[in-house]
């Protein structure tokens, strides 16, 4: 079986006080995920991570810390994906995908509800339970 790198973020901000994050729905549209995709050639993941981030939401930001990696097998390929966090300073109303992605902004707590069962949940619930703890980051408010 063939194997693919992939990288992505889950995109985080702080609005009236609350940590929400920024999901996307997936290119067949039936599901709401988080941007990611294949590294490109000469791209660290980070680097990969902001710009998948970006064409799929719109989202401009940074990275700021690693949530995790998990597999996937897609068309007989296995995908392995590193997760980052990003902080999310501005989002662009036209991107590459907006056409075909709908995003949308929601409380981090219905996120790891939304994503309960998949891989994300533990990245999430990690994020949820360890906010504002020492070694993970709390974004300023946007």
């Amino acid at each position: 079986m063939k194997t693919r790198l992939c990288s992505g973020a889950i995109p985080i901000r702080l609005k009236r006080g609350k940590l929400q994050v920024l999901i996307v729905k997936s290119s067949s549209g039936k599901c709401w995920t988080f941007p990611k995709g294949g590294v490109e050639a000469g791209l660290s993941f980070q680097d990969n991570a902001l710009k998948e981030v970006a064409e799929e939401s719109g989202a401009l930001g940074k990275i700021c810390g690693y949530a995790g990696i998990f597999t996937d097998n897609k068309n007989k390929i296995t995908q392995i994906i590193h997760i980052f966090y990003m902080q999310v300073f501005a989002s662009l109303s036209k991107y590459n995908e907006s056409e075909i992605r709908k995003r949308k902004w929601i409380l981090l707590e219905d996120a790891v509800q939304l994503f309960k069962g998949s891989p994300y949940e533990q990245f999430l619930t990690d994020l949820y339970l360890n906010k504002g703890k020492a070694g993970y980051f709390l974004p300023t408010e946007t």
